[in-house]
């Protein structure tokens, strides 16, 4: 086999790696766009009915979806693995001090909004964390599709629609690609809407 053969192998293997689970920065699920029409990016207002989802799945049910389970630092751009009982989603709103958005934090069985962990400025605006998106409806369509041909599936907790998995979409709903970043600098240095993928085996950004 040439070098030329070898590198085509390289490319295609590549191209068709697919990560366990993609997380947005802070950026991304604050754009209007960022979910499919009529659909939105979780909300504190809503609160009451992401903890009833997050029990229904409990923090075992919604790690083996890989949801709420990685944390990519603003910092530094290392990746972080949330403990066994804890999983942490973003909210639409910004925090109410420092350069931080807002997050669900499900913990022990409880559902908190917060913008703080620890006694820690909450997750600075590149941080990146898995999302689910939701809707207000009577009816539960069963799935929902995003504008990159992606089908989850839903589930209705009231008249609040969820999806079930992880949101992995490469595009706002107007096309507009949505950067991905996997090397730390440029992560950390992003100053607009940003994702990167997981491999949660490896635990590694890629």
């Amino acid at each position: 086999m040439n070098p030329v053969q070898i590198l085509m192998m390289n490319q295609q293997s590549e191209s068709e790696y697919t990560p366990d689970v993609y997380l947005y920065n802070w950026r991304a699920i604050k754009d209007p766009k960022f979910a499919v029409e009529g659909w939105t990016s979780l909300t504190v207002d809503y609160a009451n009915y992401i903890e009833q989802y997050c029990d229904y799945f409990g923090t075992g049910g919604l790690k083996d979806n890989k949801l709420g389970l990685f944390e990519r630092s603003s910092s530094n751009g290392s990746l972080i693995n949330y403990i066994s009982n804890s999983v942490v989603l973003w909210l639409k709103e910004e925090a109410t001090y420092a350069s931080a958005g807002r997050i669900f934090w499900y913990y022990n069985g409880t559902g908190y909004y917060r913008d703080n962990i620890y006694g820690q400025d909450s997750e600075p605006y590149n941080t990146g964390l898995a999302t689910i998106i939701m809707k207000y409806s009577t009816t539960n369509p069963g799935t929902v599709t995003d504008y990159d041909g992606n089908e989850y599936t839903t589930v209705k907790f009231g008249n609040y629609i969820f999806t079930v998995e992880p949101w992995k979409c490469k595009h706002l709903n107007d096309g507009t690609e949505i950067p991905y970043i996997t090397d730390d600098y440029n992560w950390i240095s992003a100053s607009g809407i940003a994702m990167c993928g997981v491999d949660t085996v490896n635990e590694v950004v890629c």
